[in-house]
């Protein structure tokens, strides 16, 4: 009796934990399933990958300037995958490297999608700019995007 007791703790005590795991703060939607329903809601575009094993890039142009941006991720809390990751400028503007933070989706259309990207400055010592960013409106095709992690909840940011 007594180990079954133990076992129905331990069960008991799994079972919590997955309930834990699954508060994430992001979902991953694969591009196809958006539908207009998704707009407001935060993202970060998975664009689709090379096939050289390189690491995540992408040209964006920013006020005017083209710029090469690499996908980078922080070590997180588990399941708070969102905060961890940004694309980062190789180049600088105006002294400064530019983290694409967050996107907003503004529109879905059968064969694009159009969002509102939020970046922030940062300094050579990798210190936030305060009172330093902006956002830029884009239109992405569907086919050069895999997926979005879109934030759970879009109240968050």
């Amino acid at each position: 009796m007594k180990n079954l007791l133990i076992i129905i703790a331990v069960f008991i005590l799994r079972l919590n934990s997955f309930g834990q795991e699954n508060n994430a703060d992001n979902i991953y939607v694969k591009s196809k399933k958006l539908d207009k329903t998704f707009n407001g809601r935060f993202v970060h575009i998975e664009f689709t990958k090379n096939t050289k094993g390189l690491p995540d890039t992408i040209t964006l142009t920013v006020n005017n300037i083209p710029m090469l941006f690499e996908g980078r991720r922080v070590p997180n809390e588990q399941g708070r995958l969102f905060y961890g990751q940004y694309l980062q400028s190789e180049g600088e503007m105006g002294g400064y490297t530019l983290r694409l933070v967050k996107s907003r989706i503004d529109d879905v259309t059968n064969d694009s999608i159009q969002v509102t990207s939020y970046f922030d400055f940062y300094t050579k010592t990798g210190a936030l700019a305060a009172g330093k960013s902006i956002q830029q409106q884009y239109w992405f095709s569907r086919k050069n995007i895999n997926g979005l992690l879109l934030l759970v909840n879009k109240t968050d940011m």
